[in-house]
């Protein structure tokens, strides 16, 4: 579960994308971190404790989502729970990154409030 207090980070190339899932999450009572790509998460995710990573599984060339997932799986954090969007998820990439290490797999547009409290109480 995922406490309340945890701090978050948002990992997106899209600054709006961003911007929108840092309100709903401070909103939901969490303290929010952000990146815009998979580099910059990483460097973060050495540099400090997090209680949940949600990224963007596709991003410009250097880091996407799915290879800052399947590096901190291997080499940093094992435990910490990873939350992967899409705006086009479909069974491939749920399949291939629930694989990796997953936590969940979410379109971007299904995204709320209730959603995430639901899947905060369960990883």
């Amino acid at each position: 579960m995922i406490a309340h207090n945890s701090r978050i980070l948002v990992v997106d190339d899209d600054k709006s994308v961003r911007k929108g899932h840092e309100r709903l999450l401070r909103s939901m009572g969490y303290t929010v971190e952000t990146a815009e790509n998979g580099k910059e998460a990483l460097w973060m995710l050495v540099t400090r404790e997090f209680g949940c990573v949600i990224s963007d599984y596709s991003m410009p060339p250097g880091m996407t989502g799915y290879g800052l997932l399947v590096e901190v799986r291997e080499h940093l954090a094992q435990d910490t729970p990873f939350i992967l969007t899409s705006s086009q998820m479909d069974d491939h990439l749920r399949t291939r990154a629930l694989q990796a290490g997953a936590n969940a797999c979410l379109a971007k547009e299904s995204i709320t409030p209730e959603l995430l409290g639901e899947i905060f109480q369960k990883i």
